[in-house]
């Protein structure tokens, strides 16, 4: 065996052990929503998630959340807490009515719960000459002013939604798919790149957007009505990581949402983007977000499709270290119902993200 090959054998051994360590505080979340549960009852569901393993959810409360939800959203918790450990998922904007109750129901988790609860939420962007980030400031500012003792605040990273509709992103991506069926290309980038390939892809149909087959994906209010008013997360990742570093506090950090970080990148056509982010940037993540992307822009598709890279940037991440929590966000979409049933994308999703993240 050459020199070159027993080193990299001797790293890849002591990044295993490292991320295996026992008591290594990473879990593994899957998203929840009482309306995304597929005509199941909401304790078959619970159930059905108990089962695969995973030991933490991700709540993800709707932007149009109000003091009307609140019996709901307790109900909810009082019903998840004793199995899994709870982080909320907010994308609601700063002058919403539900803030009082995304606080009430963080102040219960950081009280009832022996890990601390994250509170992930988007920010209004402060990129393209908007001139607000002074505002966007003072209500991450606020937010923290009422963090609970033991809570953590996550910024969620976005992308420009207006980049990647222009025309040159358009090209881009015309070629890549063009690329792609002319079996010159590949997936570079998806599940076998970088440090190794976790499962075996299967061939994807044409996907299309669909139309979902949650009912709460239909409600005015969630991602698409969001990008329309110009409400998303805070952006590029130097935009998100300028954010925090101006916020300035320790319990603000970033949400890597890995299928964004792509949208934003090679999607969207955006120069100098990498695989992997600088040290700064990775050293300032305590949450993931984790689920694949269509080649029409598709997101919160289960982990078989190969766009997003995250196999190269997870284990990139685990270096830093990390030790924070990961959620699989797929959703149960029509375009994801072309893939297999919701059941098999679940399993298939989680094992690959066990194999990357080098998990039990």
């Amino acid at each position: 065996m050459s020199v070159s090959a027993l080193l990299s054998n001797q790293r890849r051994a002591c990044s295993r052990l490292f991320v295996c360590l026992p008591g290594h505080p990473m879990h593994l979340a899957l998203p929840f929503h009482p309306e995304w549960t597929g005509g199941r009852t909401t304790a078959t569901a619970l159930a059905d998630l108990q089962a695969t393993g995973v030991t933490a959810l991700e709540l993800n409360l709707p932007p149009a959340l109000g003091a009307a939800d609140s019996e709901l959203w307790h109900t909810i918790v009082k019903l998840t807490r004793p199995d899994f450990i709870l982080h909320l998922h907010a994308p609601l904007p700063p002058a919403s009515p539900g803030w009082p109750l995304v606080r009430e129901l963080l102040r219960e988790l950081a009280a009832s719960q022996g890990a601390p609860p994250f509170l992930v939420v988007h920010a209004p962007p402060t990129t393209g000459g908007t001139g607000n980030s002074d505002d966007v400031h003072r209500w991450l500012a606020r937010l923290l002013h009422t963090l609970p003792e033991g809570a953590q605040l996550a910024l969620e990273l976005g992308w420009d939604w207006g980049a990647s509709t222009r025309l040159a992103a358009r090209w881009r991506r015309w070629r890549q798919q063009a690329t792609k069926r002319s079996g010159i290309d590949g997936r570079p980038q998806g599940v076998g790149s970088g440090l190794g390939a976790t499962v075996p892809q299967p061939a994807l149909p044409r996907l299309g957007k669909g139309g979902p087959l949650d009912p709460s994906l239909a409600i005015n209010g969630w991602a698409s009505s969001l990008r329309g008013a110009s409400f998303s997360a805070a952006g590029t990742r130097a935009a998100t990581l300028a954010l925090v570093n101006a916020v300035g506090d320790p319990r603000l950090r970033i949400a890597w949402d890995l299928a964004h970080d792509w949208l934003g990148g090679p999607w969207s056509g955006e120069h100098g983007w990498t695989t992997v982010p600088d040290r700064e940037f990775l050293k300032s993540v305590s949450y993931v977000r984790l689920h694949d992307v269509a080649d029409d822009g598709t997101d919160h598709l289960p982990l078989v499709v190969g766009n997003v890279p995250y196999t190269t940037q997870l284990r990139s991440l685990l270096r830093t270290p990390f030790d924070g929590p990961v959620c699989v966000a797929m959703r149960h979409t029509g375009a994801a119902a072309r893939l297999g049933s919701r059941a098999e994308l679940q399993a298939t999703s989680l094992a690959v993200a066990r194999h990357v993240l080098r998990i039990s």
